[in-house]
């Protein structure tokens, strides 16, 4: 038989402490010599790369990689096990610590290797002194005592070792056919100088017959001598395969031990044998860089070569390491068919130096919050701490989970390392700033998990304060008096990201800091309001965003106002006896009130007790009803008022209402009695206190004001002349009826004359303030004598004198009076004189003494000479009395209708204006050829179409003008009257027209000539209407009708494109006031605000009138109180509306557009106003290029490459060609957004190449620019501001590049917008190459032999594969370096 078989054939597993290994199994077999040499398979590529190793291919799915450094004992070789092993290694629970022969191993039940058989050839194999057992498949043997594993806390186990024989196949040499399995001869032999474990086995032939007492025979491959028996037959089977396993025992418990970490050595694999290994723990097979060992289809070859290899620190090109992590491992050898013995060696010792892995754990927190978040707006993720060795390398990262629990870093070797926070990953997700802070830890071998050590680090979140400021939505921060102030009120601040709220009080400044507020949205409200106000204060929604990783705290501000508590009195006027019905011809509202301060002030309008009121004094009072008074008429001197309240009495209401006072004491004090009344001398109180948050509005209960009207003393005598004589006497008995004229609403009164004293024919009373007539009651009227001649009293008020004149006339109108008496009315309860009486003083009238009286009228029958008198009024309504006349009535003597004057123009409303005309005969003379001619004075409008009528009878004129009747000239007795009626044409809106009428008559008994004339004046009110439209509180108006011109109010009247408002922060509150600045009353007013640039509209617009809100109807006319508005002359409406909130870049414009009609003249007028805004935008744009450039791009890294086309070379497959000659470069910095920029910053940088482009020059407007200390251009020695739409150019000089070279380079600008402070950039690249120079092809020729072609080729092939092979593991490589640096970037 021939026997093939290695003498010191030596499989060596060795041991050694090990890192922290993952891995997988590797299997070796035999195939043909050529290996996939050029099949790359990239397993674990950043680590396994890392150490040099080549992956050359799998055997069970696991890498079998070759090392390049063979020294097992270095740390380069101990860095590929750690590669291969991997993240397994995190599973294992134990590590192989001394696996080997010692001193006091020991097997039981063997005995010593025949000499005869198969124990010959073992001898031959080196194992003369070893131990023999017979073993079948299945079978195994306990080795104990085979050195120890650690655990993870380095816990020392002793070893025993469990040997497995698996399987075998035993083979007839001659035949090729397998033989009974009769079991197999294992040989087990150990050194402690090494450690190693040597086993050969064999199987013997039983087809011999057996020596005595054996019993056993063998047969088969060879013939043997009965009687020796199975131990010594001298045949010997050929094996095909051996399977042996070992399992690792607890030499104490007699257990398992379970998931160990191993790495074996196995030498010596040569005579083309095939080895495998089962893939359970299996994580790798480690070949040397030399290695014979080849893979074919995942087994492991070995070279056809017998050589054998020495024990040592060095891997031979023969050997290989196993690396495993299982508790059992399987090895299986595949001989040829010709093989006798098989020899194994298991556990011995090498030097392979492997540290086990640690690891550290991060634990993460946040100052003040620990692994709690704020709210949903921080968070741990995506954090990221890059990890440094000692030698500063980039070893790898660890990131922090959601909750910032501990986390454990990747595996890393034993040492000390810094951790660094990296701070691209701190961004607004995580709510936090950079830790700039550096963590040392020293990673501990083995220390893992919970033993890891754990560095403990603390971010700081991004906090934020809000400032709120609080201001009176009138007063400011300037507080009118003591009863207002800014402090104390109650604000809460409720979070709208996490509902915590936060509650604070305003300092005397009206201030407040909300502190320590996470980051969110959130919505501030007032709960109370200070001393002096109502909440008015509007919620805000404040937001407090993250800025960047450097800022720790962020800011928030909110303003807002709180309306202040103002208040409004209403004084009543009235009769002490009569409420609120004037006696007499009195009138109570002439009256004329001032309003004076009850108490002390320090506040913005200071004033003491007693001083006046002004109109000025903040918040400017307003007057409700009543009118304004600008100079009074007191004790008969014209007193300015100036700034001072005074007010006169309503008309209608007999009321004065004041409102928009601040908190206080008032008084209010009757400063020009009205006409009739005495002055009413008390002080009238009263005061406005706040009464809760809600009412801003205060209003007092009403004060009252009684007046006592003025009486006349009358006292007459009765006298009767004896006929014939001069002797007359007093008569006792005679009544008088006194009644009172129209005008006088009073009591008719009768009183009888008696005895006064010593004398007869008195009679007294006393008459309230009017006009009266006394006649003599003819019931009484003594026989033989004529009553006397009606007698009419009047009273007079000249109020711009304060004179009250009395007198006793003949004539109903007053005139020619025979009896009259001057008294002086007293303002201010003093005797001063008035300096308007120039005769007798009778007497002064006043609170206490509301008196006035005439002399004593004696009253007789004497007759009178006949006097003419005439008296013409011309009037726009029914004139129901007559005047004076005879060119002697003062102006306006009819009152109403009776316009005399320009000052008291009628006016005139529709299309035309009736005149009446009334000539009466007041004389006592009858009176004829009377003349009436009418005659325009103003104007060119007339009054048409007058007609004369007498009792109903039309009159004519003859060609002299005087006035016919019935074909006779008239007559017009005493006391008759003619009246008339004409038509003024049509006046246009703001047209004056004024008119003079004059009558002469001639006395019929008299024949004296008489006359009068009377003027009519009108005007047609105007009708104007002016809107504003601006962005802050609007104190004044304009010219109104569209004339004004833009921006006519100055600040905030953004009217224009080029004034609009930059708009900062949130879109402004937009302030909206229409004003009545004409002359007439308005109505169907309506207003339409309308967007005319952008998309956003200025919303919830709401008018107010003295604030009452206005509705409207569908047609869009303003209503008040359900009835169509009418805005007076001088009055205003006023509204507010918010513009929605502009984005970055959005222009906005608008237009306010309201109309009116003249309620008298019913002319429609109208007005606009616009107003425009802008969100600036900073935007900048750089370009270089090689041709000149006439554009500029979108900038803020917007643009596209090459976006403007020839010269703009931004990538390398657009470069410029370049030539020898140096290139000029153009540069272009432009402004292409909303606001100016300044701090403008330049930078060029090459990208690739060796040239730079130098001599970059800049330029704005043909002048050259500067750079400052800190890298901004400067002009004339100042910040440049570049302005919108403006643009700086540049350029540079590229000097010639070598031939092959490509260049490019990087303009990088900065700058920073004026308005919004926001810092913008762009860049831009540039491209240029010069091309290599061409050569000439030379072209190779073979011949053409088949065999030659054929080496050529695959020697072509070969060397492409390896090639490629090279290039594409560097290529891979790099790829996977890169993309790790810009994750981390």
């Amino acid at each position: 038989m021939n026997k093939k078989w290695k003498s010191g054939k030596k499989w060596l597993y060795t041991s050694s402490a090990l890192a922290i290994l993952v891995g997988g199994g590797i299997a070796v077999s035999q195939t043909s010599p050529l290996t996939q040499l050029f099949q790359v398979v990239v397993v674990k590529a950043d680590e396994l790369s890392d150490t040099g190793a080549v992956t050359i291919g799998t055997a069970n799915g696991k890498p079998v990689v070759k090392t390049p450094n063979n020294d097992m004992s270095s740390e380069k070789f101990s860095d590929v096990v750690r590669a291969v092993v991997g993240d397994k290694a995190n599973s294992v629970k134990y590590v192989a610590n001394n696996l080997a022969w010692q001193s006091n191993t020991t097997i039981d039940g063997t005995r010593s290797v025949p000499t005869t058989g198969i124990g010959y050839f073992m001898r031959q194999d080196g194992f003369s002194g070893a131990q023999a057992l017979k073993m079948d498949e299945g079978q195994s043997i306990l080795i104990k005592n085979m050195g120890s594993v650690k655990d993870m806390s380095d816990n020392i186990i002793p070893i025993d070792v469990k040997l497995t024989l698996n399987s075998y196949n035993p083979i007839d040499n001659a035949s090729n056919t397998a033989l009974p399995k009769t079991g197999l001869m294992v040989a087990l032999q150990g050194q402690a100088s090494d450690g190693t474990l040597q086993i050969d086995v064999g199987a013997p032939f039983e087809g011999a017959t057996g020596g005595p007492g054996e019993g056993e025979t063998g047969s088969g491959g060879g013939t043997g001598s009965g009687g020796v028996g199975w131990w010594n037959t001298s045949g010997v089977a050929q094996l095909d395969q051996v399977t042996f396993s070992y399992t690792l025992i607890n030499h104490n418990t007699g257990a398992e031990i379970d998931s160990v970490l191993q790495a074996t050595r196995y030498s010596d694999i040569d005579s083309s044998q095939r080895v495998s290994y089962d893939t359970l723990g299996l994580q790798g097979i480690i070949l040397s860089s030399d290695t014979q060992i080849t893979l074919s289809n995942g087994v492991l070859v070995g070279p056809s070569t017998t050589t054998n290899e020495t024990d040592g620190k060095i891997l031979g090109a023969k050997s290989l390491i196993k690396v495993s992590t299982n508790t059992t491992n399987v090895v299986k050898y595949d001989g040829e068919n010709q093989k006798s013995t098989i020899a194994l060696g298991i556990f011995g010792r090498t030097d392979i130096k492997v540290v086990l892995d640690g690891t550290f754990k991060l634990d993460k927190s946040l100052l003040g919050y620990d692994d709690a978040m704020p709210n949903n707006l921080y968070s741990f993720l995506p954090l990221v701490f890059d990890i440094y060795d000692k030698d500063g390398k980039d070893v790898g990262d660890i990131a922090i989970p959601v909750n910032g629990s501990a986390v454990e870093s990747p595996k890393l070797k034993p040492g000390e390392y810094t951790l660094k926070e990296r701070a691209s990953s701190v961004t607004s997700v995580t709510g936090q700033t950079h830790n700039p802070k550096t963590y040392k830890v020293t990673v501990v071998a083995g220390k893992k998990g919970d033993a890891a050590p754990v560095v403990k680090v603390e971010n700081k979140p991004v906090m934020g304060e809000v400032t709120v400021t609080k201001r009176g939505a009138e007063s400011g921060d300037k507080m009118w008096n003591e009863n207002y102030t800014l402090v104390d009120n109650e604000l809460r601040l409720t979070s709208l990201t996490d509902g915590k709220v936060y509650t604070a009080k305003t300092d005397k400044a009206g201030k407040l800091v909300f502190k320590n507020l996470p980051l969110g949205k959130y919505k501030l409200d007032e709960t109370k309001a200070s001393a002096g106000f109502v909440n008015t204060f509007k919620p805000i929604e404040v937001t407090l965003t993250w800025q960047d990783n450097q800022t720790e705290i962020v800011y928030g501000t909110a303003q807002g106002t709180n309306q202040e508590v103002k208040g409004e009195n209403k004084l009543w006027k009235s009769d002490k006896a009569t409420g609120e019905k004037a006696q007499g011809k009195a009138e109570m509202k002439t009256a004329e009130y001032g309003l004076f301060y009850g108490d002390d002030s320090d506040g913005s309008s200071p004033h003491k007790k007693g001083e006046p009121v002004k109109w000025s004094a903040m918040p400017k009072a307003k007057l409700i009803s009543g009118e304004k008074v600008t100079e009074s008429v007191i004790n008969g001197r014209v007193v300015k008022h100036g700034d001072n309240i005074v007010v006169g009495v309503d008309d209608t209401k007999l009321t004065v209402y004041i409102g928009n006072l601040p908190l206080g004491k008032y008084v209010w004090k009757e400063l020009n009695a009205p006409v009739g009344y005495a002055l009413d001398s008390s002080e009238i109180p009263f005061e406005i206190k706040k009464q809760d948050d809600q009412t801003a509005n205060v209003i007092t209960s009403d004060t009252h004001s009684k007046e006592q009207v003025i009486k006349a003393k009358l006292i007459i005598q009765k006298l009767v002349e004896i006929a014939g004589e001069s002797a007359e006497s007093g008569f006792n008995g005679v009544k008088f009826n006194i009644a009172p004229l129209a005008g006088t609403d009073a009591a008719a009164q009768t009183i009888t004359t008696g005895i006064k004293g010593d004398e007869d024919g008195y009679a007294s009373t006393e008459l309230v303030y009017g006009d009266y007539v006394i006649t003599e009651d003819m019931a009484t009227l003594p026989n033989g004598y004529q009553p006397i001649r009606p007698i009419y009293i009047h009273m007079i008020t000249d109020p711009k004198t304060d004179i009250i004149t009395i007198t006793a006339s003949y004539q109903p109108d007053g005139s020619k009076p025979f009896s009259n008496r001057v008294f002086s009315q007293s303002d201010n309860q003093t005797t001063d004189k008035n300096d308007n009486i120039s005769g007798s003083l009778a007497g002064i009238v006043s609170d206490g003494v509301p008196f006035i009286s005439l002399s004593k009228i004696t009253l007789t029958d004497k007759g009178a000479t006949p006097v003419p008198s005439i008296d013409i009024e011309k009037t726009n309504g029914e004139i129901t009395k007559n005047g004076i006349g005879n060119y002697e009535d003062s102006v306006n003597n009819l009152g109403e209708h009776d316009h005399d004057t320009k000052e008291t123009a009628f006016e005139v409303t529709g299309d035309s204006t009736k005149i009446f005309f009334k000539v009466t005969n007041n004389g006592e003379d009858d009176l004829t050829n009377l003349k009436v001619i009418d005659k325009t004075t103003t104007g060119t409008k007339q009054v048409k179409a007058i007609q004369f009528t007498y009792k109903g009878k039309v009159l004519t004129a003859d060609k002299f003008g005087v006035l016919f009747l019935d074909g006779q000239a008239l007559v017009l007795k005493v006391g008759e009257t003619i009246e008339g009626t004409g038509t003024l044409e049509k006046l246009v809106g703001g047209e004056d027209h004024a008119d003079i009428v004059e009558v002469v008559a001639l006395g019929l008994e008299s024949k004296r000539e008489v006359g009068d004339d009377d003027e009519w004046h009108g005007h047609k009110p105007k009708p104007s209407i002016d809107v504003e439209k601006t962005n802050s509180e609007i104190a004044k108006g304009g010219a109104g009708n569209h004339k004004d011109k833009a921006n006519n109010l100055g600040k905030d009247d953004h009217d224009t494109k080029e004034t609009a408002l930059a708009v900062l922060n949130d879109s402004p509150k937009i302030f909206f006031k229409l004003i009545n600045n004409g002359e007439d009353d308005l109505t169907n007013l309506t207003a339409v605000d309308k967007t005319t640039e952008g998309k956003k509209q200025v919303k919830d617009i709401k008018w107010t009138y003295k604030g009452k809100a206005l509705t409207v109807d569908k047609s869009g006319i303003f209503y008040l109180d359900s009835k169509v508005f009418i805005l007076k002359g001088g009055e205003t409406l006023e509204a507010t509306g918010m513009l929605e909130k502009l984005d970055e870049g959005e222009t906005h414009a608008d237009k306010i557009t309201v109309s009116g009609v003249g309620v008298k003249s019913n002319e429609k007028v109208g007005d606009d106003d616009e107003w425009h805004g802008f969100k600036s935008k900073p935007l900048v744009d750089v370009e270089k290029s090689s041709e000149a450039i006439s554009k500029g791009g979108i900038g803020n890294h917007l643009d596209k490459p090459d976006n403007l086309g020839k010269g703009d070379s931004d990538t390398e497959q657009t470069a410029v060609e370049l030539g020898d000659k140096a290139q000029t470069i153009n540069f272009r910095v432009t402004n292409n957004g909303t606001e100016s920029l300044t701090h403008i910053k330049l930078t060029d940088k090459t990208l690739d190449g060796n040239h730079d482009v130098k001599e970059i020059k800049w330029t704005y407007n043909g002048k050259a620019l500067i750079t400052n200390k800190d890298g901004a251009l400067e002009l004339d020695g100042k910040l440049l501001e570049l302005p919108v739409g403006g643009y700086i150019v540049g350029t540079g000089t590229l000097e010639s590049i070598t031939a092959g070279e490509v260049h490019s380079d990087e303009i990088t600008v900065s700058a920073k917008g004026t308005i919004s402070g926001k810092t913008v950039g762009d860049k831009d690249k540039w491209y240029g190459k010069k091309p290599k120079p061409v050569n000439q092809v030379i072209k190779i020729f073979l011949p053409k032999t088949g065999e030659g072609k054929a080496l050529l080729a695959t020697a072509i092939g070969g060397l492409i594969v390896v090639i490629v092979t090279i290039i594409k593991h560097k290529v891979i490589f790099k790829a996977l370096r890169g993309g790790k640096d810009k994750i981390k970037k």
